[in-house]
C-alpha cells in the first residue's frame, strides 16, 4: 500500500527490451532497497527486479507499457518515487491502492474563466 506522497524523484538510465515488456533502470539516492520490494514509479507498483549502485532495474509488462506513460519515456526523464508503507510508519497523504484502470488525453486544457475540461475517451473504457 502507498500513501501517495512523493518521497524521491529518480532519473531513468536505460531502457532494455526484455521478454514480456522493458527493463528501466532508474537512478535514487536509496541505498537500502531489496529485490522484491515494492516502488510507485509515477504511481504504479512495480517490483524490484535489481540493484546496482544508487539505482534499481524494476520489469514493466506490455500491459502496464500501453496503459501508462512507461511506453513513451526515454532514458533522462525524471519519475516520482514512493515507497510501500511499512506496518506502523505514520500514514500522511491519503492511501492509495489498486490497478490503473484507463487514462485520458485532454481535449482543450481548462483555464481560469472555465472550469470545465474536456477528455478525450480511452480505448479501454468504450
Amino acid at each position: 500500500m502507498f500513501t501517495g506522497i512523493i518521497t524521491e524523484i529518480g532519473t531513468l538510465l536505460k531502457i532494455r527490451t526484455a521478454p514480456g515488456g522493458r527493463d528501466l533502470e532508474i537512478s535514487c539516492s536509496w541505498t537500502d532497497l531489496v529485490a522484491g520490494e515494492s516502488i510507485a514509479v509515477d504511481g504504479a507498483c512495480l517490483t524490484v527486479a535489481g540493484l546496482s549502485e544508487r539505482a534499481f532495474t524494476v520489469h514493466v509488462v506490455h500491459t502496464s507499457l500501453d496503459r501508462t506513460r512507461f511506453g513513451d519515456l526515454l532514458p533522462g526523464h525524471r519519475v516520482n518515487l514512493e515507497r510501500a508503507l511499512r506496518v506502523g510508519e505514520r500514514l500522511g497523504g491519503h492511501p492509495v491502492q489498486g490497478r490503473t484502470r484507463t487514462w485520458s488525453i485532454f481535449r482543450r486544457p481548462p483555464t481560469w474563466r472555465r472550469f470545465r475540461c474536456r477528455w478525450a475517451r480511452s480505448p479501454w473504457t468504450g
